[in-house]
């Protein structure tokens, strides 16, 4: 015996290829040979009846839908979403034609053969809204019956008069931000045009075939923002919140679900705020370039006179050297060639052995640093190979009468440097000093000196004679001047004893 166990049937239909199919309250079965095998529900819900159609394709009227299976397998569901006026189903009929009526609790509904979907209520003569579980039969003639709670509705499906119902789309009213509106139509077409603040939207629908308001149905959907249509079910109102932008709503509806209005057009133009409009924001773009501008425009001609401004300063330091130096020139310049031409008469008039070559020497050497003080003030720079070529000369001049003097000079310079007259002054006087020194006190036969230039520029001097301690020395004027130089062209000095030797280091910071 085959049989299913504690459920209910409410259907059992023989398929055309001679299956056996049942439905429970709940649950769908095939007879596969010696058993029941239950077929895969797309959800949970209560199965009203089981149809198959002419083509074979069954039908599983529900509480929630019609569902369509072909071989056995679900294929996809019918319901409000998709233009049924009510999804609460209660049996299904198939005509001579091949569309199928259904009962359900809004009224009697059929869908042809090409998807489309009508609707019939009270006002088309149909018993009432409610029908009623396996109430429901096939007549003589090709007619249909369909039981309900107000008596029985039998019709001839080809007798019924289907004919399109002319009507049109109403707006009965426009509000925004909950507020009433006014509006215009012109035509099939409605015009809004909003402030910023208005994106709270509402429209009231209508028909102008008031034959059966209650079946009235409404799909809309905004054009270029690539969503389906929306079923308005149990309503006549969009309401939307939209944000800035222009909005090209369609709407249709239909009094029987069959035949539907022409297309009614709403346009909804809701401006930008004026602090977001292209305009403004172009603005204040050109207002940022302009005050960019402006401000590059002031720090430039502040550094353009700044620049002119140390022109002129350096013009007038320039100036100020210049006459500085025509004054030497002229003063003590000129004294010391008429001192020089006075040793000259004056030593002629002395006896031979007399000499006066020491206050010569002095006078002359008075003369050739007047002479470097003007060069020094006339150039702006000096390449640091001439200085140390200067510097060379000079320590040999010294020692042109002190043959037993060595002088020996390194240079270890990579790449050129040019030394400002600042620090060719207190360079060659820190020099000067240095050599006076060791000709005077240090009794040395031998000088070295070695100029090195890298990332940074030093020198070194030192001498064979005798060594002295600077910390236990009362600093005279040469070792104060040459403190005080160093730090005035910020050269460090460090001082170091190495095989009884005193090395001076002066390194440029």
């Amino acid at each position: 015996m085959k049989e299913i166990k504690s459920e209910f049937p409410l259907s059992i239909v023989r398929h055309k290829d001679s299956s056996i199919y049942v439905s429970t309250i709940n649950k769908l079965y095939v007879l596969q040979g010696t058993r029941f095998d239950s077929i895969p529900l797309p959800r949970s819900c209560h199965i009203k009846d089981l149809h198959f159609a002419k083509n074979g394709t069954m039908w599983l009227a529900t509480t929630s839908g019609i569902d369509l299976f072909a071989g056995g397998k679900y294929q996809k569901t019918l319901s409000t979403a998709t233009g049924l006026l009510n999804d609460y189903v209660y049996g299904i009929l198939e005509d001579s034609s091949g569309r199928h009526w259904f009962s359900t609790n809004r009224g009697l509904g059929s869908i042809d053969n090409n998807n489309t979907i009508h609707f019939y209520s009270e006002e088309d003569g149909v018993q009432g809204e409610e029908f009623d579980t396996q109430s429901f039969c096939y007549g003589a003639n090709n007619e249909l019956y369909f039981g309900g709670v107000k008596g029985i509705t039998g019709f001839d499906p080809s007798k019924l008069l289907n004919q399109k119902r002319k009507t049109a789309i109403m707006i009965t009213s426009v509000t925004i931000n909950g507020q009433d509106h006014p509006f215009k139509l012109t035509g099939n077409t409605l015009s809004l045009e909003l402030d910023y603040h208005q994106t709270n939207i509402g429209i009231e629908l209508s028909l102008t075939d008031f034959a059966n308001t209650s079946g009235n149905r409404f799909v809309y959907k905004i054009d270029n923002m690539g969503i389906d249509w929306v079923q308005l079910n149990q309503t006549h109102f969009i309401q939307t919140s939209l944000q800035p932008g222009t909005y090209r709503f369609i709407i249709k509806g239909s009094s029987d679900g069959a035949s539907w209005t022409p297309e009614f057009i709403a346009t909804i133009v809701i401006h930008q705020a004026w602090w977001k409009t292209n305009l403004f924001i172009g603005f204040i773009i050109l207002l940022v370039i302009i005050g960019i501008a402006l401000l590059f425009r002031f720090f430039s001609n502040r550094r353009i006179e700044r620049k002119m401004q140390e022109l002129k300063t350096l013009n007038e330091i320039q100036k100020e050297r210049e006459r500085i130096g025509r004054d030497l020139h002229d003063n003590i310049g000129a004294y010391t060639t008429s001192l020089l031409a006075n040793i000259d008469a004056i030593e002629k008039k002395l006896p031979e052995k007399t000499s006066l070559q020491p206050l010569k020497e002095d006078a002359q050497e008075i003369l050739r640093t007047v002479r470097e003080t003007i060069w020094i003030l006339k150039n702006e720079s000096r390449p640091l190979e001439d200085f140390i070529d200067s510097y060379k000369m000079y320590v040999n001049k010294m020692i042109q009468h002190l043959p037993f003097i060595m002088f020996e000079c390194t240079e270890n310079v990579e790449g050129s440097m040019d030394l400002s007259p600042v620090q060719c002054l207190h360079l060659n006087r820190i020099l000067q000093e240095l050599v006076q020194n060791t000709l005077k006190h240090s009794n040395a036969t031998a000088i070295y000196t070695s100029f090195h230039l890298k990332e940074h520029f030093s020198f070194t001097y030192y001498d064979n004679g005798i060594t002295y301690n600077l910390e236990q020395v009362t600093k005279g004027d040469g070792l104060n001047n040459i403190e005080y130089r160093a730090n005035e062209i910020n050269f460090s000095i460090q001082t170091e004893e190495a095989d009884g030797h005193l090395i001076w280091t002066f390194k440029q910071l």
